[in-house]
């Protein structure tokens, strides 16, 4: 990314954020818990059988079944921690203006510049203490230009049908109307 120079910024909501890893970590830990007792009581509470279809060895019993889905919500959520860990730079702000376009560092948009005449319109929507922002933009091939193959993936996902982008305070901390009106004499 080149050096920007910011006119105004808003930052990442480092208190929200840190909330959600931590209750992430929590359920990991909760699926973790889970695998354990599962194992203590494997050999107590379940049966081994020989499958006449397959002729294999299986199990039953609720370790098993504890087990299985503990070991699967477990990779769900671990993959799911590092997806939103790592989806945004924290380095950078959260959304950022400057004289040749808007950045934007939140959600599935990693390090995302977007020139002015890629932004087709801008809304203020919400209420007067929680605004959010909603860009529409004209091509979002460009908006993507850069990003991790897997961030691209997921925002091409998410922009696919409404090519726009929404921009709240749960997202980032700063003076987002005053944004809004420096964006708004932009386009």
């Amino acid at each position: 990314m080149q050096h920007l120079n910011f006119i105004e910024i808003a930052n990442h909501n480092f208190p929200r954020l840190y909330k959600g890893i931590k209750n992430l970590s929590i359920i990991i830990g909760i699926c973790f818990v889970l695998m354990i007792v599962s194992r203590l009581f494997y050999g107590t509470f379940t049966s081994s059988y020989v499958s006449y279809k397959t002729g294999k060895l299986s199990t039953f019993g609720w370790p098993t079944i504890v087990f299985e889905y503990s070991f699967l919500f477990l990779l769900f959520f671990i993959v799911f921690l590092i997806l939103a860990r790592f989806s945004q730079d924290l380095r950078n702000p959260a959304f950022g203006i400057t004289n040749q376009g808007v950045f934007i560092n939140q959600q599935s948009l990693r390090n995302a510049f977007v020139p002015w005449n890629n932004i087709d319109t801008i809304e203020l929507k919400g209420y007067y203490d929680n605004p959010i922002i909603r860009l529409k933009f004209k091509d979002i091939d460009t908006l993507h230009k850069g990003q991790f193959f897997v961030y691209k993936a997921l925002s091409k996902a998410q922009i696919k049908n409404t090519p726009s982008f929404a921009i709240s305070k749960n997202e980032c901390v700063g003076d987002l109307k005053k944004m809004y009106e420096f964006i708004k004499e932009r386009i």
